[in-house]
């Protein structure tokens, strides 16, 4: 039972490994075989090429930002019987503020964030990491810092990197595996038309019985693998070894297309049939691009994709119906989307996030919109400032604290007594 897991495991990483690998193989066998192969370098590539260049490449060290958040609910969402309509004045009248200090080379980091209601502090939240220690500060919970030991977070920030190498690696691998026992006769053939262009389509087919056979092969070729065996660990190596015995009769198929004009690929279809059911994600990589999601051939969602070196614009749309649009470009992300309730009724949500010269801004709107009529329903306001090389943790101070190990009976309960008066605040109720 344990190598049906990892069957299982491996089995899903194929999947999304046809959607878009990171990896690239070049393998000499059939002209079919080695173009399903290779082109999944090529689809890696068209999709990275759609994202703008976002930053400036300089890696930050050490920074300081400060901001603000507010959050507006309409009061028509309330309810003067069950006590909503006073939460929802309260945080109308509340506002969050908040400071975050980084600093790589010293491997310390510290946040801190108050809600104010009504211009009084209502409670707060610090949390600092130095020398492989959090400490968390709870305002007007608890008077003094707790300590959490042996909590490594930039180790893993560290690793980060090595992480994808590892990933990478295993899928390389993986891709490998599944090119070197794949044959023609998983590839068929024919041409069709795609938008008035005669094209060749290659597609991969893989029936549950050959899915599973393949991955074993892969689960046998990993296991031989010394860097693989020590990436994904023991347990792996072990359970690659044990015998299994279980099948199933499960009608689906995985189908992988690409549609070539010439040598270019201007399509791609990955696909699962199952009991005469079939859905299908579409790329279309023409001088037209779209992603397209397909079920048993009725389009379901679409999204027409224009881009350029400093933007992506996506157009959104369900059941041909205009759903909004995505705009991404560096510094910037812009998100409109309508739902339709009924013909007289549309939710709206706008989000517009920019960050330039070290100066930020969300906001968030969700709307409903009747005729004429638009009634905000939630509104949601952030602003910060960002200072780079500045990572002052003078007047930080923990010489007041307590192990959370050591944390005592009393103490909970007084930690649990000012959780509940700051939450009958927030309600006006008194207790």
């Amino acid at each position: 039972m344990k190598n049906k897991k990892v069957i299982g495991i491996i089995i899903a990483i194929i999947a999304v490994a046809l959607v878009g690998c990171g990896a690239y193989l070049l393998l000499v066998g059939g002209s079919n075989k080695t173009t399903i192969i290779n082109s999944f370098k090529t689809l890696e590539e068209s999709l990275t090429e759609l994202i703008p260049e976002m930053g400036d490449g300089e890696t930050v060290t050490k920074a300081t930002t400060t901001g603000s958040l507010k959050i507006n609910i309409n009061p028509l969402l309330g309810n003067t019987e069950d006590g909503s309509a006073t939460m929802i004045n309260n945080i109308n009248n509340s506002v969050i503020n908040y400071q975050s200090i980084m600093d790589l080379e010293q491997e310390r980091m510290y946040f801190t964030g108050s809600m104010f209601l009504n211009n009084q502090p209502l409670v707060g939240l610090n949390y600092y990491f130095n020398d492989n220690i959090m400490y968390i500060f709870l305002e007007n919970i608890f008077d003094k810092y707790i300590t959490v030991d042996g909590v490594d977070v930039f180790s893993y920030l560290k690793e980060s990197e090595k992480l994808k190498e590892d990933s990478d690696y295993i899928l390389y691998k993986m891709l490998e595996s599944l090119g070197k026992n794949i044959t023609d006769d998983d590839i068929k053939e024919e041409n069709v038309d795609v938008d008035g262009t005669k094209t060749k389509k290659l597609s991969l087919e893989l029936d549950n019985a050959r899915l599973e056979e393949l991955s074993k092969a892969i689960v046998d070729d990993l296991s031989k693998d010394e860097r693989a065996k020590e990436i994904l660990g023991e347990d792996f190596t072990n359970n690659s070894t044990a015998n299994d015995t279980e099948s199933t009769d499960s009608s689906a198929k995985l189908i992988y297309s690409i549609y070539l004009d010439g040598k270019n690929i201007i399509k791609y279809d990955f696909g699962i049939t199952e009991n005469n059911q079939e859905s299908v994600i579409t790329y279309n990589d023409g001088s037209n691009k779209s992603i397209v999601l397909l079920n048993d051939g009725e389009e379901v969602f679409k999204g027409d994709i224009n881009s350029s070196d400093s933007m992506l614009t996506v157009d959104l749309t369900t059941n041909n119906v205009n759903l909004g649009q995505l705009i991404l470009s560096r510094g910037s992300l812009i998100l409109n989307m309508g739902l339709t309730i009924d013909t007289n009724t549309k939710l709206s949500f706008e989000l517009n996030s920019t960050n330039n010269s070290n100066v930020g801004k969300t906001d968030f709107k969700l709307s409903i919109i009747g005729g004429d009529t638009t009634i905000d329903l939630i509104t949601l306001n952030d602003s910060n400032t960002t200072t780079d090389g500045v990572a002052d943790f003078g007047n930080i101070d923990t010489t007041n604290s307590v192990s959370s190990s050591l944390l005592t009976d009393a103490d909970m309960t007084t930690i649990q007594n000012n959780l509940l008066v700051i939450m009958s605040k927030l309600m006006g109720v008194t207790i």
